[in-house]
Formats: structure tokens, C-alpha cells, sequence
């Protein structure tokens, strides 16, 4: 998941290999192997911020899926889907708000999220004093930096719990919290539910 929101096209297809690669040797069913591909579209899909008309293509991608008769077909198709997605993501010019060190600001906090970061450090990125930088980012967004960036973080945390297998704290470690018991703390605050029982109760 980290290559595909890094955009690094290469990294995304060599790991799709070896996830290949590893099933092979596991000796997984092709029909296992079909349920991982459809899920793993699901996953891009919702990486990708689709909206509801783009999504029709994910009844495509999942249909060509189906109709795949070996475990290269599936794989071939899954790196397909995968390059297409981060070519769009490529063409594409957000625009967060009508301000450009603002979004340049938002843009670096959902590339860096895993990263400590001060206002400090994205003050010195737009090269403004960090007085105006929280003044304006606040008039624009309605949000502090630092609320800003907690937001990604807890939204990036709920993705991975329900879309991963990893542990509360490699979640924690993932999303840019010192260490897992203030993740928890901060989870609770901003969902009303720990991460554990968020992952519980969306996973039935």
C-alpha cells in the first residue's frame, strides 16, 4: 500500500510478484487466488479515492479477473490495474483549497504522514513564517496543521485496519504515532471506538 500512494509503479508490480510467487509456492487453489485479486481491486479502489461513476471500472477489472484461466493471467491483470491507477493519480491536479502554499502543505502532510513533522517544517517547505502559515491554513481549512495531519493519519490508520492484517502498533508505527498507546488514545478520541473494536465491529 505504501508504493502505491508513493506512486512508484515498479515497487507496486515487484511486490504483486512475490505475493505471486509466494502463493505459487504455497500451492494456493486458482479460485483462492481469483478472492485475493478481486479484494486486492477493492483495496486499490478505495486507495485511489474513486468516485462513484470512475468505480465502475472496478466491475471490469473484476470481471476480466473472473474470466482469468491461470495464476499469470490474475497477476497480469491485478499489475495492469495497478499502473492505470497510479497513471491517473499522476494526471491528476488537486486542488484542496484556493490557496497554493496551503495545498502545497496538504499535498506534503498525505505523501509524509508516516513522518514527524512540526509547523516548523512546513512553514520552511512554502518558505512563510509559521504565525501566518497557521493563521491562513486554519482560515482555509478551518483546521490547525497539526489537526489537519492527525486526520490524515487516523484516516490512513482506519484503512489499514480494515484492510491489513497488521497489529495496532505496526498500524501505529505506520501512521506517524510515537507509539501505540497514544494512537489508541487518540483513535478513541476522534472515533468514539478503540482501534480494536473499530476493526471488530466494521469486519462482521
Amino acid at each position: 500500500m505504501r508504493a502505491f500512494e508513493e506512486r512508484n509503479a515498479a515497487k507496486c508490480a515487484e511486490t504483486a510478484a512475490l505475493i505471486w510467487e509466494s502463493m505459487k509456492r504455497m500451492s494456493f487453489s486458482h479460485i483462492d487466488v481469483k478472492q485475493l485479486a478481486v479484494r486486492l481491486l477493492h483495496v486499490l479502489e478505495m486507495l485511489a479515492g474513486r468516485n462513484a461513476e470512475e468505480g465502475a471500472d472496478l466491475y471490469k477489472d473484476v470481471a476480466y479477473v473472473n474470466a482469468a484461466m491461470s495464476h499469470e493471467s490474475l497477476l497480469a491483470q491485478v499489475q495492469q490495474t495497478i499502473q492505470e491507477h497510479i497513471r491517473r493519480k499522476q494526471e491528476e491536479k488537486v486542488s484542496y483549497t484556493d490557496h497554493p502554499e496551503v495545498n502545497r502543505v496538504i499535498q506534503y502532510m498525505l505523501e509524509h504522514y508516516r513522518e514527524n513533522m512540526k509547523v516548523t517544517d512546513l512553514a520552511k517547505l512554502v518558505a512563510i513564517n509559521v504565525d501566518y502559515l497557521s493563521t491562513i491554513f486554519g482560515k482555509k481549512t478551518g483546521l490547525t496543521p497539526i489537526a489537519y495531519l492527525r486526520n490524515i493519519r487516523i484516516e490512513q490508520a482506519k484503512r489499514l485496519l480494515l484492510y491489513s492484517k497488521l497489529s495496532v502498533e505496526e498500524i501505529a508505527s505506520q501512521t506517524g504515532f510515537a507509539d501505540d498507546a497514544y494512537f489508541i488514545k487518540t483513535f478513541k478520541r476522534m472515533t468514539g471506538q478503540t482501534p480494536s473494536s473499530f476493526r471488530r465491529d466494521n469486519n462482521k
